[in-house]
């Protein structure tokens, strides 16, 4: 009781300032370091109430945004919520170094093969399942009944492509503050890395194909599959020589290691916006170089999980903010639909996978729960969807998947967590 009646004082505060208070010249352009401060605190002291129910923090966080955001109390607006996205890059590449800091090419090599059938029997078994629902559903779909079948089976092999999509963020962040260790959580991991690379590719390649499905007119491009190559290319190049300047400070300076890595995400964030470098592959990359080709890895990840709380904190809250339940109102039903599938899906492809090759218990039981949170990734691909389809067509599809990570976003920490608990890989003091 008392936790909560104190998690409920920055709401309160927040709540005086905005409304009760005449905005003054002192408080000009304050606003969104004050709710900085504000969802700083509010989300961590809910998050810590949410964790004393075994439930994980990130939920907390996430619920705290959503209470706080412009759809419920309106304490944070539109604006104030945009203007604090900068954390999500630096979120994203913190997240994104610690997880290819814990992609060990030693440990991976004994489960390469299990890894390579999840993930193939994965990716198949959601994208052709989802395609072939919204094949038969589509009639009955307020945004697509006036669609013919091939341009239905275009986005149909977009949703599909996108439902394999799955959140590093969310991985990492449940597997940082648990700190699950065993067999499951490595290979949830390694899994989780490996398919946000692939993912990239095959929609680069899908959406080649269901363009021209979509609007006949246009032939079949893969110009998005040239591009994407380059990018990747540039990205893991630029990567590796982040990943030897860290080593080198490592070595070299080791003091401040937090400082110079907060530095180097700030400046890298905008540098790959101006050369169109993909951010997360950047920081993968360096995380992997300086895991498995030097002795500090242990180092890195260390110093990064020591430090990195207040990031995450205020990522997940804005990352609820942000949700516009508006969206999900509009196409509650087919929403639904299309996570359901996606639930069913990611059971039955990774069943197939652990069938394929032999796999624990543990594994064969729980692993599907591990791949179904969806964040920012998804977000930018669904981005890129409006944007080459266009049109009425290309807006609905963008928010039917954003409605989708939605109710992913809020169900995936949540049964990640519980597989990590009936697995048994989260240690007692964590799990209570």
């Amino acid at each position: 009781m008392r936790s909560l009646l104190l998690a409920l004082v920055p709401y309160a505060l927040m709540g005086v300032v905005k409304h009760g208070l005449r905005p003054s010249a002192a408080l000009a352009g304050s606003e969104g370091v004050m709710a900085a401060g504000f969802i700083l605190l509010a989300a961590y002291l809910v998050g810590r109430i949410v964790g004393q129910r075994r439930l994980p923090k990130i939920t907390g966080y996430l619920l705290a945004g959503i209470a706080c955001g412009p759809y419920f109390l309106n304490l944070l607006s539109r604006e104030v919520v945009a203007g604090l996205q900068l954390i999500d890059g630096i979120a994203l590449s913190f997240i994104a170094l610690t997880a290819g800091g814990e992609f060990v090419v030693a440990r991976v090599r004994r489960q390469w093969r299990l890894i390579s059938a999840i993930i193939v029997g994965k990716t198949v078994v959601v994208l052709l399942g989802v395609c072939a629902l919204v094949v038969v559903i589509y009639p009955w779909v307020p945004f697509l009944h006036q669609l013919n079948l091939e341009a239905a089976l275009g986005v149909g092999l977009i949703l599909g492509v996108l439902s394999v999509a799955k959140s590093p963020a969310t991985t990492i962040a449940v597997i940082t503050e648990t700190r699950a260790r065993g067999p499951l959580t490595e290979l949830l991991l390694s899994v989780t890395v490996a398919k946000d690379i692939l993912v990239i590719l095959i929609f680069a390649f899908v959406l080649g194909i269901a363009e021209p499905l979509i609007h006949p007119e246009q032939g079949v491009q893969l110009v998005h599959l040239v591009l994407v190559l380059r990018d990747m290319f540039f990205s893991i190049l630029v990567g590796a020589g982040v990943g030897l300047l860290i080593y080198g400070y490592l070595r070299l300076v080791r003091e401040q290691v937090f400082l110079f890595l907060m530095g180097l995400v700030l400046l890298l964030v905008e540098m790959s916006h101006l050369f169109h470098l993909e951010t997360i592959l950047v920081f993968l990359s360096a995380g992997f170089v300086v895991q498995n080709f030097s002795s500090e890895g242990g180092r890195l990840i260390a110093t990064i999980e020591e430090n990195s709380l207040p990031i995450y904190v205020l990522f997940f809250c804005i990352a609820g903010a942000s949700l516009d339940f508006g969206i999900f109102l509009q196409n509650w039903w087919f929403t639904l639909v299309l996570v359901a599938a996606r639930l069913a899906t990611t059971w039955g492809g990774t069943a197939l996978g652990t069938r394929l090759v032999p796999a624990s218990e543990s594994i064969r039981r729980y692993a599907w729960k591990g791949f179904i949170g969806q964040a920012g990734v998804t977000l930018g691909l669904a981005i890129i969807v409006q944007q080459s389809i266009g049109g009425a067509l290309g807006l609905s599809i963008k928010n039917v998947i954003v409605a989708a990570i939605i109710v992913n976003q809020l169900l995936g920490p949540v049964l990640l967590h519980r597989a990590l608990v009936q697995g048994r890989e989260i240690p007692s003091p964590a799990a209570s």
